[in-house]
């Protein structure tokens, strides 16, 4: 089964929060709070509130950051083919 663009924009949006938001909670927690008992709780909690901010911060901003990567990548090709 094949997803639809949207679905994939939506589904890449999702991933791209998850995983930085795991790695980035984790930092911060291990950093902040250390390796105590209850790190794993306090890292969850922290992780969903991460997740919470990401998730629509990377929808609202992938779709404009695409555009400017386009619009600067074109531009460098036409001046790397001289035209």
């Amino acid at each position: 089964m094949r997803l639809s663009q949207r679905s994939g924009t939506i589904l890449m949006a999702a991933l791209m929060a998850s995983i930085l938001s795991l790695i980035m909670s984790f930092t911060m927690d291990s950093i902040n709070v250390g390796f105590v008992s209850y790190f794993f709780m306090v890292w969850m909690r922290d992780f969903l509130i991460a997740f919470l901010v990401s998730f629509p911060s990377t929808l609202l901003f992938q779709p404009v950051l695409m555009k400017l990567i386009d619009k600067w990548v074109d531009e460098k090709e036409k001046l790397k083919q001289g035209t």
